[in-house]
């Protein structure tokens, strides 16, 4: 009876959510978070040329930009953003020098997927449940109930490709580009993004 009233059972709910981040603060979030990663983790970027810790850049304008959640964490975890080649030169193109450029038929149709940037985990994100706590309001305050956490190998990638994806799908964009690592390539290919 004592058993029973302690109790709940638990409910299980993905880990990760993707949000698209058009609103002020949640652009602020990719930002900050891009700042950790290209700037503090990577040393990609040189941090001192952004004071006021959110990583931007000239072609943010143009861009659509994408967050992961972590419901364990309680923190963003990942990011991306498309650069749209009607709106402006892509990344590549001025990487390459402009030896690479998006024909002038496609630059309506195309995006290019830019600044793609996970926070490591200090454990592997494996397939499988994770065990977490998810804070409610009740009447008499704060209240944990606790959750099954579902996750996937690569969630946050995926996630984020996906999101990416099907957002230059409805938009009329059929042609994306990037600058990828072998490595990147063969988990886009195992996860179905054509190359």
């Amino acid at each position: 009876q004592e058993f029973s009233m302690v109790f709940r059972p638990f409910q299980s709910v993905t880990r990760f959510q993707t949000v698209l981040a058009d609103t002020e603060n949640a652009r602020d979030a990719h930002f900050r978070l891009r700042y950790r990663i290209f700037c503090e983790q990577t040393g990609f970027e040189n941090p001192e040329a952004f004071p006021d810790q959110r990583e931007t850049d000239e072609y943010d304008s143009s861009s659509i930009p994408f967050l992961v959640w972590d419901h364990v964490r309680r923190v963003f975890v990942g990011g991306l953003r498309l650069v749209q080649a009607s709106e402006s030169f892509l990344p590549s193109e001025r990487i390459t020098a402009h030896h690479f450029q998006v024909p002038p038929d496609r630059r309506s149709h195309s995006v290019e997927f830019s600044r793609l940037c996970v926070v490591p985990h200090s454990t592997p994100v494996r397939e499988g449940n994770v065990i977490g706590g998810y804070p409610i309001l009740t009447l008499d305050g704060k209240e944990i109930i606790p959750i099954a956490f579902v996750q996937k190998q690569n969630e946050v990638l995926v996630r984020l490709i996906r999101a990416s994806l099907a957002w230059a799908r409805d938009h009329g964009k059929r042609h994306c580009y990037y600058l990828t690592t072998t490595a990147l390539a063969r988990t886009l290919e195992r996860i179905g993004v054509d190359l």
